[in-house]
């Protein structure tokens, strides 16, 4: 299980190394998870769990957990990307 302050860590890297998007996505989406692997954490979002699925146009999709989503989209608007 990931601490609040790993979470924070490892999304904050991803921002820096630009692994993880600051853009607003083109579409976004939730619904249960389908056993594919959290872009903002690394684990594996499980079928009871909520993923949000971002597209862009570059037909890029990120997928994060509701509790990576929301710490990416407060570090975003931290940033000044919002």
């Amino acid at each position: 299980m990931r601490s609040p302050r790993d979470l924070l860590d490892k999304i904050r890297a991803r921002f820096d190394t630009g692994t993880l998007p600051t853009a607003r996505p083109d579409t976004n989406y939730a619904s249960y998870g389908a056993g594919m692997v959290c872009d903002g954490c690394g684990e594996t979002i499980r079928l009871a769990q909520i993923q949000h699925e971002m597209s862009y146009d570059n037909d890029r999709i990120v997928r994060l957990h509701s509790s990576c989503a929301g710490v990416w989209e407060a570090e975003c608007r931290l940033r000044g990307h919002r």
